[in-house]
């Protein structure tokens, strides 16, 4: 065999017989890239634990949290993932659900109450069967990219699982595709994927945001305005009536848990149907599979148990999932503002410096230095005629408008805003 020269060689000193039977080097082809592909996974154990987490870093929901989410989904709703892999390793995932959708969710108050008897009457008229991405366990949609991926490519990724995610809805003869709780960055990364898929958007209920960039409570209360840290610091007056426990386990108050849940449910102005139901096992399940990152704080007025919550501490935020409280005791004991000021501690002996504090409440959330982000549902039909209908009508469908919270919110901003001319 030829021996091969250095790069360097002289080209001239190189004298090869013009029929010479000498083998030539072969330079090897060009490999193409592994081909992508998409799949529609009935469980996050589809994914590589390390895989999965990788794509969302020091999040407070992670891997552990869907397994337990899908172990024990809330009624009427199927969970799972659509994962884009290429040569094996995960490049792009997002949580899907299926559910009926009643059209008529967002509406509250009297037009709600008028529209459910409607509803009853011809429950197929304003329900459908619906393929959505994000979760009804989580109050954002989770898109995650492998790390490195590039801007351009995540787009080609998040098309790529749009058309999976289209391809299982017209096999499951589902008509209406949508996505929940889509954040404010990532509508501005993929609004326009979204609106070349054909799907319009509409505000969901904002998402609360409070920053702590505080080493204790007192430091926090310092930077709030005189007058709110007075008021918070007399409902803390409360805190010495109160025992509070943390808990590793929910056993022997399952029962109760989701009684305090349900009260907290009924006691609020809005309703949203199947999506603020809990699996009975819900509680329970986070806790044995989350670990240290699942925090259960329980509030007892001597032995009656009075409140709940549930938070998750990720590296860089802690997120508030459910809270329950027993009434009248929960106005009586300030419970409400002591679950957030505890959770609050909790950040700070943790260095955490953000929690997501959820929706709904936005006063309260706003008085504690809490501000608001803008949230986004999309949605498209199969059929485009209906689809037409649907971009046209969303309007009146519109999560944020619908809310008499956030209604009442604006009408005291626009007061607030004659009054200082």
């Amino acid at each position: 065999m030829a021996r091969l020269l250095p790069a360097s060689a002289d080209a001239r000193e190189v004298q090869l017989p013009l029929n010479s039977e000498l083998e030539r080097p072969t330079l090897p082809e060009k490999q193409a890239p592994p081909r992508l592909e998409v799949r529609i996974c009935d469980s996050v154990a589809g994914i590589p634990q390390h895989e999965w987490d990788g794509m969302f870093p020091g999040a407070a929901e992670d891997w552990a949290y869907y397994w337990a989410a899908e172990h024990c989904p809330p009624p009427n709703f199927s969970l799972g993932i659509v994962a884009a892999f290429q040569g094996g390793e995960a490049m792009a995932a997002v949580p899907f659900f299926r559910t009926s959708y009643e059209l008529h969710t967002s509406l509250q108050g009297g037009l709600r109450r008028a529209v459910d008897r409607l509803a009853a009457r011809a429950p197929r008229l304003l329900t459908l069967p619906v393929l959505a991405l994000g979760s009804p366990l989580l109050d954002r949609c989770d898109i995650g990219f492998a790390p490195g991926t590039t801007p351009e490519a995540r787009k080609s990724l998040m098309r790529a699982m749009l058309d999976a995610l289209r391809e299982k809805a017209a096999k499951d003869r589902v008509a209406l595709l949508g996505l929940k709780d889509v954040s404010n960055a990532d509508m501005r990364e993929f609004d326009a994927v979204l609106t070349a898929a054909g799907f319009a958007r509409m505000t969901n209920v904002p998402m609360a945001h409070i920053d702590l960039p505080y080493d204790s409570e007192e430091a926090y209360l310092a930077h709030l305005p005189e007058k709110t840290a007075s008021y918070l610091r007399r409902k803390l007056r409360t805190l010495p009536r109160i025992r509070i426990e943390y808990r590793a386990s929910v056993k022997g108050l399952e029962a109760e848990l989701h009684e305090l849940y349900q009260a907290t449910r009924t006691n609020s102005q809005v309703q949203y149907g199947d999506f603020d139901e809990l699996h009975p096992r819900y509680f329970e399940t986070v806790l044995e599979s989350c670990g240290a990152k699942a925090r259960l704080m329980l509030c007892w007025s001597g032995d009656t148990l009075v409140s709940f919550q549930l938070f998750m501490v990720g590296e860089h935020e802690i997120a508030a999932k459910f809270v329950g409280m027993r009434y009248p005791q929960a106005r009586e004991l300030n419970l409400y503002f002591i679950n957030w000021l505890m959770m609050f501690r909790c950040a700070f002996e943790q260095r955490v410096r953000h929690i997501r504090m959820g929706n709904t409440s936005y006063a309260v959330k706003q008085l504690l230095g809490g501000h608001l982000e803008k949230s986004w549902i999309y949605f498209r039909h199969l059929n485009p005629a209906v689809n037409w209908v649907f971009h046209r009508v969303a309007p009146l469908m519109d999560y944020e408008k619908n809310d008499p919270e956030l209604r009442q919110l604006r009408q005291r901003a626009d007061q607030a805003g004659k009054s200082t001319h």
